[in-house]
């Protein structure tokens, strides 16, 4: 005769441990009960975020002094990674390669702090859209 397994252990252990058992893997949900998304789109995104990515474009597309500050470098860095994120997430239907904010923060990350005239320069394609 086999016994059930929780008398052999204390019964706070089958409460915690059985439970778990019937949740959504066990229930034919597979991994769209832990992947599921709210819909939102992507200027909601960025409010929440707190970024513009179309400005930001604008402002690196625009830019006309012969170099950047650290700290500027610093915040187009953070931008983009939440714009990348935004636009260019891979796998989604809806993942833009143009602009390429991941490729754009790439280039900056790259400079290594040197923010001369070539960066903006390398800063075009990815943000331009250019062949």
């Amino acid at each position: 005769m086999t016994r059930h397994p929780c008398l052999h252990r204390s019964i706070v252990a089958c409460f915690v441990v059985l439970p778990a058992l019937g949740g959504p893997a066990f229930a034919g949900a597979g991994d769209d009960a832990v992947n599921e998304r709210p819909p939102v789109t992507r200027a909601q995104r960025e409010n929440h975020w707190g970024v513009d990515c179309e400005r930001l474009r604008q402002e690196l597309l625009q830019w006309e002094r012969p170099a950047a500050t650290a700290t500027e470098l610093a915040r187009w860095h953070e931008a983009l990674a939440l714009c990348a994120a935004i636009h260019n997430t891979p796998g989604t239907p809806d993942a833009g390669s143009c602009p390429d904010y991941a490729g754009a923060r790439r280039v900056i990350a790259d400079t290594r702090g040197d923010a001369g005239p070539g960066l903006m320069s390398r800063l075009r394609r990815p943000l331009a859209c250019e062949p």
